[in-house]
């Protein structure tokens, strides 16, 4: 904790924690407030509810401060509750991370990789990065998350992943720095049994009486959506689904006159799929831009594992793009002799 950012009331109760607290009262504040009874997290984690509703007891004694409230049926977290419980996953993510990598290492892993990639990077970037970087380098462990941006980069700059595979974020702190790998732009596709299916310069107009499909509202290609879909389709019918899965969306689109608008990157690969076409429409022109998908991480970072990757995905977008730029992947340690 910084002495510079931190109240005294804070330092103190977390002086308490680290001093009285203990890991299974954090994992009991996650199984209640999953469970909404205390009775059901307790039987979930192997205690006694007598034990969870001392464990409870003990920690708002501690901190001097509600948790939970009673209700017919059930307990419902306090807002102070709220703020514990998320702090509480948090530290349980961590450590499950952590203890994940201790058993690959365990198991002979040479290093750890911890990832995170928004569904478009999963789908695009990713598969044959990580084909080259698993071949070139068999013993390390990788981890992959898988989430929108907005939930991802918080866990990089805390910490908890090495990078994240994501759009350029608005802004990362200082020490942070983001690769573009891919440029990316929307195009519609929909359904391969669309009424414009096959159609030549088809007219934004012509697509009124599709069924949209929504992008969920935390990824930048919702904001396109809009400016398209909503501005020009005030009574636009949809498909009461959003979603950031790629294998839903392509399932949603198999559905007579669905549409969406979706990024390049992902829709190359769907297209794949005879019941899913591109539709051959000019969208408006001054759209809010897509941005590249690329790769976050902390630039301090100087764990080997991290580099070659960062090195090969360097490789990966030069080789596409036909650009050149000398690149150094770090040789792997010789093994030991027997």
């Amino acid at each position: 904790m910084s002495d510079l950012t931190t109240s005294a009331h804070a330092k103190v109760l977390f002086a308490r924690l680290m001093t009285h607290g203990r890991l299974r009262q954090l994992r009991l504040l996650v199984a209640m407030d999953d469970h909404g009874s205390i009775a059901r997290a307790a039987a979930s984690i192997h205690l006694s509810q007598s034990a969870a509703t001392q464990a409870v007891g003990d920690l708002e004694r501690l901190l001097d401060v509600k948790l939970f409230d009673r209700h017919a049926r059930g307990i419902r977290a306090t807002t102070a509750g709220q703020a514990l419980i998320a702090a509480a996953r948090g530290a349980m993510a961590g450590l499950l991370g952590a203890v994940e990598s201790l058993s690959a290492l365990q198991r002979g892993a040479t290093g750890t990789l911890r990832l995170g990639a928004i569904p478009a990077a999963s789908y695009t970037v990713l598969p044959a990065l990580l084909e080259l970087f698993c071949a070139d380098y068999p013993g390390v462990h990788l981890e992959v998350k898988e989430n929108a941006g907005n939930a991802l980069l918080p866990l990089l700059l805390a910490g908890h992943l090495d990078a994240v595979f994501c759009r350029a974020p608005p802004s990362l702190p200082a020490d942070f720095a983001f690769t573009p790998l891919l440029a990316d732009d929307v195009v519609v596709i929909g359904a391969a049994s669309h009424p414009m299916a096959g159609k030549a310069d088809v007219s934004l107009e012509s697509l009124a009486d599709s069924r949209w499909i929504m992008p969920t509202v935390n990824i930048e290609v919702r904001a396109i959506f809009d400016a398209v879909v909503l501005r020009n389709f005030p009574d636009a019918r949809f498909l009461m689904v959003s979603t950031v899965s790629v294998p839903v969306l392509e399932g949603l689109l198999q559905q007579g006159d669905a549409a969406t608008i979706c990024p390049r990157s992902v829709a190359k690969g769907m297209l794949a799929n005879p019941r899913i076409c591109l539709l051959d429409v000019t969208l408006p022109a001054r759209l809010p831009p897509l941005s590249p998908l690329g790769v976050a991480y902390r630039e301090t970072n100087t764990a080997e594992p991290l580099q070659n990757l960062l090195a090969l995905a360097a490789q990966s977008t030069h080789a596409t793009t036909g650009a050149t730029a000398p690149t150094t992947i770090i040789p792997r340690a010789a093994p030991a002799a027997p």
